[in-house]
């Protein structure tokens, strides 16, 4: 069992019947999060089959939420929550508040982007040097997570839309000569429920194969 105590909330982390299991505690509230053994290798990244995250404590109601990766997606399976003694009754904002994209995203992110350790051994006592490797840490795990968020979003997808077959890139194509003299990026992101750098990644891939013509600076062309 490991135990670290840095600047706040004590967190343990600790195997237990084939999960790894991260407790946050503070104060007045806990974190559990549960992470199976299980995973799968999708695009060289490990992912594991499950996570559970539980909420516990503080005046608002307890929350529980599982994610599963199915057919290479993580999906929510289970969303509840638990009003304790003590604590407010379970009421609608709490529903309005639960964006379910950004929970399951942020879930798996969490879980999967690596670490931003640097190199293994004590911490410089000179404080420039000190500020520096921190600085290359924040950094260095600013692109872990930015990298993790990407994969996930994609995985997200439907899985027609996350492998760009000759067919789908063709159906891009059409919804974006279809509004050539509007905003047809703006329309693909919208037809396919997607984000506006995805959509553009979506167009720049139909350019390549031909079923777009070449863009010049300043203009559109289909």
């Amino acid at each position: 069992m490991a135990v670290r105590h840095v600047l706040g909330p004590i967190q343990l982390e600790f195997r237990e019947r084939g999960h790894r299991v991260v407790m946050t505690m503070s104060d007045d509230w806990e974190t559990v999060k549960r992470v199976a053994n299980e995973s799968e290798v999708i695009e060289g990244v490990e992912v594991p089959r499950s996570i559970e995250l539980t909420t516990s404590g503080g005046p608002g109601p307890d929350m529980h939420a599982r994610v599963e990766l199915r057919d290479g997606s993580p999906v929510l399976t289970e969303l509840s929550w638990k009003s304790g003694p003590g604590q407010g009754e379970i009421q609608q904002k709490h529903l309005r508040r639960t964006e379910i994209a950004k929970l399951v995203t942020d879930l798996v992110v969490s879980t999967i982007a690596q670490p931003a350790t640097g190199s293994v051994g004590p911490l410089p006592t000179d404080d420039d040097e000190l500020l520096k490797v921190l600085r290359e840490r924040k950094r260095m795990r600013q692109q872990s997570t930015a990298v993790a968020r990407r994969f996930v979003e994609r995985q997200r997808l439907p899985r027609e839309r996350r492998v760009m077959t000759p067919e789908f890139l063709q159906q891009v194509a059409n919804v974006y000569r279809e509004n050539i003299d509007g905003n047809p990026t703006k329309a693909v992101e919208t037809t396919f429920n997607v984000r506006y750098r995805m959509a553009g990644k979506y167009v720049e891939a139909a350019r390549q194969r031909g079923l777009l013509s070449k863009t010049e600076r300043g203009r559109k062309k289909a």
